[in-house]
């Protein structure tokens, strides 16, 4: 019952991680004025595979819900696998959108200071991510293995 309730917290957490860039991306870009720069490094690959603001858009939070699920089972070989893939796909698809141009323009930022933020938001995201993860392999007991 623990692992079910820890599973939908971070899934939770991650829905909402995903949803906050999504906002914060959404008010960058501007009504199609400014940047897609946030939007775009925060659901690669959704970027990359439907090469779609709104796809891109709505896919941050299932990104990162679906990443929390991962998280919430790290003590599964399946899962820790799952969330291995998933999350280093995500960065392997910001270097090759990045490489294609498909981050939009950097020069055509409105608020600079809102990217910082959100940048800032994404990178303590993906700090907290990491450390979660380490501490959910630390378990010795961890079942599965």
């Amino acid at each position: 019952m623990f692992n079910l309730l820890k599973t939908f917290l971070l899934a939770l957490a991650g829905f909402l991680y995903g949803a906050v860039l999504a906002v914060i991306g959404l008010v960058e870009a501007g009504a199609g004025h400014g940047s897609y720069v946030l939007i775009s490094l925060s659901s690669c690959p959704f970027l990359w595979v439907f090469q779609d603001a709104g796809a891109a858009l709505f896919g941050a939070p299932i990104l990162w819900c679906v990443v929390g699920i991962f998280l919430g089972g790290v003590k599964h070989r399946g899962r820790t696998t799952a969330f291995l893939i998933t999350v280093l796909g995500h960065y392997a698809s910001i270097a090759f959108c990045y490489s294609r141009g498909l981050f939009g323009e950097w020069s055509s930022l409105n608020a600079k200071e809102l990217v910082l933020f959100g940048l800032g938001v994404y990178a303590a995201g993906q700090v907290a991510l990491w450390v979660l993860f380490a501490l959910g392999l630390r378990n010795p007991s961890a079942a599965g293995r």
